[in-house]
């Protein structure tokens, strides 16, 4: 049986050492993967779910269907109460659409995701009511996100 010499082992050692760091890298990297997944499934969800709550909502509440409704179309027309309603609406639909810009920009949604959310933008500020109440809402929005609403195609 031969011995190593001091540095032959040394050599081996270091081999061994690069191999257990290529495999804790592999290793590392999956976890990322999985965990990048996981966040991009959660942040899906929770988005989907505060969609889901405000169409339930104005489903539920006959009243404020109504108002969200006839403010679409002429908020000139809605009672005082009604038109803030109808703002206080319009600011949530804000925030959860910069909310999802965020996202995407954070690249936790892909473009497919982002480019439905972007036609749905685009077609919000097309409403007349929209376009009414879009300078209150844009001074509590990122510069950012405001850029991208102002420039949607214009009806």
């Amino acid at each position: 049986m031969k011995w190593l010499t001091l540095a032959e082992a040394a050599q081996v050692g270091e081999v061994v050492a690069a191999v257990a760091v290529v495999f804790s890298l592999l290793y590392v990297g999956r976890e990322l993967q999985s965990n990048t997944s996981a966040v991009r499934a959660s942040a899906m969800q929770a988005v989907t779910e505060r969609s889901a709550t405000a169409v339930q909502t104005m489903a539920a509440v006959p009243d404020l269907s109504e108002v969200k409704r006839v403010g679409d179309v002429d908020p000139s027309s809605l009672t005082e109460g009604g038109a803030y309603q109808y703002f206080l609406w319009n600011r949530g639909f804000w925030l959860q659409m910069q909310n999802v810009y965020v996202q995407y920009q954070l690249a936790v949604f892909d473009s497919a995701v982002w480019d439905g959310y972007r036609n749905l933008i685009c077609h919000g500020i097309a409403l007349p009511g929209l376009q009414t109440t879009w300078p209150d809402h844009r001074r509590a929005l990122s510069p950012e996100f405001v850029a991208v609403v102002e420039a949607c195609p214009q009806p």
